[in-house]
């Protein structure tokens, strides 16, 4: 197993470890790539237009449906008999399904299959969606963008090789300057740090479609109800589990330490599934 040392890489302050099969990263002298096996991915799912596409949604909580490239949800179309309320914000739809009770007021989740169409943005593409009412989490669908996007996101990458592949998307997250055909919608969602004295808010995810690729822009910041105020040492080995990331191939962090006053982001590139 060979490994790959950045130290020479001067174009940003950032430690950046590539995730392949096999072990967790290595920190000998710097950011290096080493093998390590992810776990199966299960959201967010990501929806091509006029692909009728079959998706698993729970019956128990809200889930999110989202027009990527902040196109707003012009329309959304389903049978009413079908149980679903559902309520328009913007580029976000939230899908909810109605619990039923029967004679004895015992509650029964919806496990009937359903088709959901949206409709994103002036141009009213369409997504259609099979829908299976499932016990599980509550999922985010990402609704991809035009069919060009793909093609210019393939084009992008075109005769890169892996490892160059991840970091270049890791400098444009760093920098904050994503190509037009990337999908990008603001979350602003805590999520929970494992970490004492430190808040982690997931700020955006970037879709990148045609290459299977979700980054994440975490903030990570010093919780200011904790009174000691000293500054917490943090590494990306910490935030390599189920509640931040699921299937994760590359993570960078752009300081060591979370501190009063200052944000710390963590970056996280993930594999996306389609179904």
């Amino acid at each position: 197993m060979s490994t790959i040392s950045w130290k020479k890489i001067d174009w940003m302050a950032m430690v950046i470890a590539v995730l392949f099969a096999g072990s967790s990263p290595a920190h000998a002298d710097g950011p290096t790539f080493s093998p390590r096996r992810a776990p199966e991915l299960t959201e967010p799912v990501l929806v091509l237009p006029e692909n009728p596409t079959a998706i698993e949604l729970s019956n128990r909580d809200i889930n999110r449906i989202t027009c990527g490239g902040h196109r707003p949800v012009k329309d959304l179309i389903f049978s009413e008999e079908k149980g679903i309320i559902e309520k328009k914000s913007g580029e976000n739809v939230y899908i909810k399904f109605l619990v039923q009770k029967d004679g004895s007021g015992t509650k029964r989740y919806r496990s009937e299959q359903a088709e959901i169409f949206v409709l994103c943005g002036a141009e009213a593409t369409n997504y259609t969606m099979i829908v299976s009412p499932k016990d599980i989490d509550a999922r985010h669908v990402i609704l991809a963008g035009p069919k060009d996007n793909v093609k210019k996101n393939l084009s992008l990458f075109e005769g890169m090789d892996f490892e160059k592949k991840i970091m270049a998307i890791m400098q444009q997250g760093y920098n904050a300057d994503y190509p037009d055909s990337y999908a990008i919608v603001s979350v602003n969602d805590t999520l929970p740090s494992g970490v004492q004295g430190v808040t982690a808010t997931l700020k955006t995810l970037v879709t990148i479609e045609g290459e299977g690729l979700i980054l994440k822009e975490i903030i990570l910041s010093h919780d200011p109800e904790d009174e000691s105020q000293e500054p917490v040492e943090v590494e990306e080995k910490i935030f390599l589990n189920r509640d931040i990331t699921l299937n994760p191939i590359g993570i960078a962090l752009d300081h060591s330490s979370v501190v009063p006053g200052r944000d710390t982001r963590l970056f996280i590139l993930e594999q996306s599934i389609t179904s």
